[in-house]
């Protein structure tokens, strides 16, 4: 939230809770609903796609999670 705050006081652009999501992989359920409670950003109840776009392009051979390489 400290960088979210940084971008905010040089810009003067705030992110609007209600019209953003937060991506989780591997993470605790208690964790998501911290972070969630502090951001007030909403769960993305779906896949972040991006990375299914560059395996659909072929920059990518694979779209496994980088992070813990179980969720894709």
């Amino acid at each position: 939230m400290r960088g979210l705050a940084t971008f905010a006081s040089t810009s003067g652009l705030v992110a609007n809770g209600g019209k953003s999501n937060v991506y989780f992989c591997n993470v605790d359920q208690d964790e998501r609903e911290g972070i969630k409670n502090i951001s007030g950003f909403q769960e993305a109840w779906g896949r972040l796609r991006t990375k299914d776009k560059l395996k659909l392009y072929g920059v990518v051979d694979d779209d496994s999670c980088p992070l813990c390489g179980t969720c894709s």
